[in-house]
């Protein structure tokens, strides 16, 4: 017992107001983690651009995503802890929401599909390359569309590296991206969420586990350089093989042709349950 008090510091209510905030600050990350973010089919929406454009007919292409919970322990501390969380979390978007039947606030926020991972299940990512093709070849006379599309992450089941349509429904995609793309592949236990418009019940969050992070392959545009990375032995040997022979492949594709791709990745991890 004695131990554990000596790592309590109890003259920290005594020290300056302006100090102890800044230590509530300071324990705050920067931005809230990038969470796993379920597919929808059909979750392109489009609006028109403002009358300012100058198409008048133009089209911008959004994709829509739910909303996650955003875990945020410093608002459990005390009421001056709580007010200095809350600032951090409006000042980025983050929503409070009153739970009536629990008797606590929830956090929540919109998920970004450039800093958030989108989670395609069983045979969704072929459902979005499908999408993608046809976006592009929507563009027409009174549709520009803006290409390539912006998404820095995603996820696919482990299983989804063997399927024989996964690798040229990727590649398809691919003419669609841009900037740093990071598949994570997904093995044991997958992301399941429940679809609620409710915000008092929000889906339950995930997230990728960093600190297992398993075999990859990464692909430098810059250099044009192609390296398999070490880290824990996560798939088996036939998932592994694919991993490196789709690696491969779009290294080739990507290396063939003009495309905004900078950066690109498949990297096999754990989905985590918050």
């Amino acid at each position: 017992m004695a131990a554990a008090n000596s790592q309590t510091f109890h003259l920290f209510p005594y020290l300056p107001p302006e100090l102890r905030a800044m230590t509530w600050r300071a324990s705050l990350p920067e931005n809230d983690p990038p969470a796993i973010a379920p597919y929808q089919g059909g979750s392109w929406n489009h609006s028109p651009v403002p009358a300012t454009s100058i198409h008048s007919m133009e089209w911008e292409y959004h994709f829509n995503l739910g909303v996650t919970r955003v875990k945020i322990p410093l608002t459990s501390v005390n009421h001056e802890a709580r007010d200095v969380a809350i600032t951090w979390a409006h000042k980025r978007g983050i929503e409070v929401i009153f739970n009536e039947v629990t008797g606590c606030n929830i956090y929540i926020r919109r998920h970004d599909p450039v800093r958030d991972i989108i989670w395609f299940g069983e045979g969704a990512f072929q459902s979005f390359a499908r999408q993608c093709l046809d976006m592009q070849m929507a563009s027409g006379q009174n549709a520009i569309i803006p290409v390539p599309i912006q998404i820095g992450q995603f996820a696919i089941p482990k299983n989804t590296l063997t399927d024989r349509w996964f690798m040229r429904s990727l590649r398809a995609a691919m003419h669609s991206f841009c900037g740093d793309v990071l598949v994570w592949i997904i093995a044991d236990e997958h992301p399941s969420f429940h679809t609620n418009t409710n915000h008092e019940k929000a889906p339950p969050r995930w997230e990728v586990g960093a600190t297992h992070e398993g075999e990859s392959i990464f692909w430098d545009g810059l250099t044009g350089r192609l390296e398999v990375g070490g880290g824990a032995q996560i798939l088996n040997d036939h998932s592994y093989e694919r991993l490196i022979e789709a690696g491969h492949a779009i290294a080739e594709r990507l290396a063939a042709t003009t495309h905004g791709v900078t950066h690109f990745g498949l990297q096999a991890a754990y989905a985590v349950r918050l």
